[in-house]
């Protein structure tokens, strides 16, 4: 039997005589020597390109892009090279370095990237830590740039602003500031006070979201007894004193116009505190416009 090892043609024959009994030996360990090479390409552990499909028929497991029993699980004890786009249908578990690009995208990496993109959903199942926000919406069709929204249905909380690390509680320091292309249109300042055009303010005061117990009552009689006072907060020791109310003397008076505040501290439903006061407005009115005609009427017969 014949056999062609790169360019030359063996035979089994050893010269003996006698062809097919004995195998010549030069042949074998030629053979061998291309099995062996064979072998190592297949083997990546040898330096060697696996290509196609790898099917473990031990375990069903089909590793090739088309398998339908992948296994679930693999592991590394060293680097893996891909040189081609790498998908992942599942979660990735650590750290992630990628040192081409000098990135570090782990927890603690020195070196992370500056952009990241997602064009879809982003869950966050914990603290979202950032050293500032900015984002750059075109928002179209009317659709909201940003939105807050709880799914609790108990102890629904809103968003919590807190300058942890400093105190301004000035008007130069925004909690929140609304803006558009013209000029600032509303600030939540960091000393509490809202700046914005008072004559825009509007609050909810529909009948359709009001249950109706009739006209209001005389209030000149209570609203003598409020004390009016001129203070400054004790945080804003250089402000100038300014004419106020405080929780306690409104307290005597209304008390159903006082509220928790938290941390110990009341605060006043003012709103209803000018309504009160429109009200007393109307009565001097009244009693105005009654003077006047008994005034009227006084002159008339002195005439």
């Amino acid at each position: 039997m014949a056999v062609t090892i790169g360019r030359t043609a063996w035979t089994d024959d050893d010269g003996s005589g006698t062809t097919g009994t004995v195998i010549n030996n030069a042949v074998k360990t030629e053979l061998y020597n291309q099995i062996d090479t064979a072998l190592a390409a297949l083997m990546p552990i040898a330096g060697g390109i696996l290509t196609g499909d790898l099917k473990f028929t031990d375990a069903t497991y089909d590793i090739g892009k088309s398998g339908a029993t992948r296994p679930r699980d693999l592991f590394l004890s060293r680097n893996a090279v891909i040189g081609g786009t790498l998908t992942l249908g599942g979660n990735v578990v650590s750290d992630l370095l990628f040192t081409d690009a000098t990135y570090d995208i782990g927890k603690s990496g020195a070196t992370r990237p500056r952009d990241g993109f997602f064009s879809r959903n982003v869950a966050i199942g914990g603290t979202l830590a950032v050293s500032g926000v900015q984002t750059n919406t075109v928002a179209t069709g009317g659709v909201n740039s940003a939105s807050f929204i709880s799914s609790h249905a108990t102890n629904p909380f809103g968003v919590y602003i807190n300058y942890s690390a400093a105190a301004p509680n000035g008007t130069s320091n925004e909690f929140l500031s609304c803006s558009d292309s013209s000029t600032v249109r509303c600030n939540i300042r960091s000393n509490g006070g809202i700046a914005n055009f008072s004559a825009n303010n509007v609050n909810l005061s529909d009948a359709e979201v009001k249950n109706l117990f009739g006209s209001l009552t005389s209030q000149r009689g209570s609203f003598r007894r409020l004390n009016l006072v001129l203070a400054a907060y004790k945080d804003a020791p250089d402000q100038t004193p300014l004419p106020m109310l405080t929780a306690q003397d409104v307290e005597i008076v209304y008390p159903e116009l006082v509220t928790d505040f938290g941390v110990g501290l009341k605060g006043v439903r003012e709103h209803c505190l000018q309504i009160y006061a429109l009200k007393v407005i109307q009565e001097l009115d009244a009693a105005v416009l009654d003077h006047e005609s008994r005034l009227a009427l006084l002159e008339a017969k002195a005439a």
